[in-house]
């Protein structure tokens, strides 16, 4: 049986993607955790959480579902084996695993994460990545270059203030949706702000929007309502609050605003957010709608 067996060499008979792949050997989830000297402390259909006294991993159950250690990103998990009996991965994830890991110890109340918890957790979203550019903007760069620009430097804002941060990425990766849902709810921040720029057909259209779940908390309304007021500082247009259902809106259990910072396909409004003193600027703007929001929340 393949439960009883430590390592297999046989094409998978079942596999979360449904695709088949070349014959590959596998190792159990119990067995990566023992040769990384973590133990399982958590596991659910979508995702297995393995700790020790210095490291935090998680690892998404499905093929190049995402690896987390300490609350970053690093790639991809690779091929994946669930057949009814167990979740098994490749062995050359333990040592893809393995340099990530830290050998010096750390507080567990303490995760890596940027920035102090002085006033709270906030998760910054950098909408697409990697393989998926986004919305291509009418001078010819990429949204998903420009929603990483401004978490980036968001995140530093928030930092500063006390803050403590997590991105769902950090780099030019893809991440999926589901994943970037999932880590929303493992960690629970206090508020999930998912960043995006807009595109339409129409290159007069103009403006800045913050959307929220048509279900979205009172919570999640009034972080909305804090960016919109905040944004003005950047000297881009605002079309309000609206309701929508993104995914990263509706799966995720924490407040969850998603912000569009302007439209890609107006030349005016591209110029603006490639430009870097307006991407400081606007950084600045949501992290004082974070600071507004947290002041209200209280």
């Amino acid at each position: 049986m393949l439960a009883g067996a430590g390592c297999q060499s046989a094409t998978p008979t079942s596999r979360i993607s449904g695709t088949p792949q070349p014959q590959v050997s596998w190792i159990s989830i119990d067995q990566l955790a023992a040769q990384l000297q973590l133990t399982i402390v958590d596991q659910d259909l979508a995702m297995v959480t393995l700790k020790n006294d210095r490291n935090t991993v998680m690892l998404f159950k499905h093929d190049d579902g995402q690896f987390s250690v300490d609350g970053r990103l690093y790639g991809s998990v690779g091929h994946v084996l669930h057949d009814g009996t167990g979740f098994y991965v490749e062995p050359s994830l333990v040592s893809r695993i393995g340099e990530h890991l830290s050998q010096e110890p750390v507080l567990a109340a303490s995760p890596r994460f940027s920035g102090s918890n002085r006033k709270g957790l906030i998760m910054i979203d950098p909408g697409h990545g990697g393989k998926d550019p986004g919305a291509i903007s009418c001078l010819g760069f990429y949204e998903k270059d420009i929603t990483l620009d401004v978490a980036l430097r968001l995140a530093s804002q928030l930092n500063r203030i006390g803050y403590r941060t997590l991105l769902t990425r950090d780099s030019d990766e893809f991440i999926e949706l589901d994943d970037r849902c999932a880590l929303a709810n493992r960690f629970n921040p206090d508020l999930f702000i998912s960043l995006h720029a807009d595109s339409c057909e129409t290159s007069s259209v103009t403006g800045y929007t913050a959307y929220v779940a048509p279900s979205a908390s009172w919570r999640a309304r009034q972080a909305a309502g804090s960016f919109v007021d905040t944004l003005e500082q950047t000297g881009i247009d605002s079309r309000g609050v609206k309701t929508a259902k993104f995914k990263v809106l509706m799966d995720t259990t924490c407040p969850a605003v998603l912000i569009e910072m302007g439209y890609l396909s107006n030349e005016w409004e591209a110029k603006r957010l490639r430009n870097v003193t307006i991407q400081q600027r606007m950084a600045k703007a949501i992290a004082n709608g974070i600071q507004e929001f947290s002041a209200t929340a209280k």
